[in-house]
């Protein structure tokens, strides 16, 4: 039994790492988004009042604009920890079935250990 365990274990090592960095990838474009609509609610005293737009039309600060940047960078790197989180988890299907086809081959009776 404490084999079984082990293996189980052993199986979800990678995921630490993985689930890891996605949670913080989620974590950075959560401090991104807060800081951005904090940003918002601020009034600029550097710049004079924008011009009112048409209705429709977006006009972004040089900042914003950055943030947005940075804040696709980190969908870049959120979309490379989900790939990896998928690889990982297939692996571990894999993994988690060879193993169940192993128990399934072991000899039912009275000589082995349960």
């Amino acid at each position: 039994m404490n084999a079984i365990i082990a293996g189980v274990v052993e199986a979800l090592t990678p995921w630490k790492e993985v689930i890891g960095s996605a949670f913080a990838a989620l974590a950075a474009v959560g401090a991104l988004v807060s800081g951005v609509l904090k940003q918002r609610g601020r009034t600029d005293t550097t710049f004079a009042p924008p011009v009112p737009a048409p209705a429709g039309t977006v006009r972004l600060h040089a900042d914003d604009r950055e943030s947005l940047t940075d804040f696709r960078s980190t969908l870049g790197d959120l979309r490379e920890a989900v790939e990896d989180l998928t690889r990982v988890t297939r692996q571990n299907t894999k993994a988690t079935e060879d193993h169940q086809e192993a128990i399934e081959r072991m000899p039912r009776g009275g000589g082995g250990r349960r």
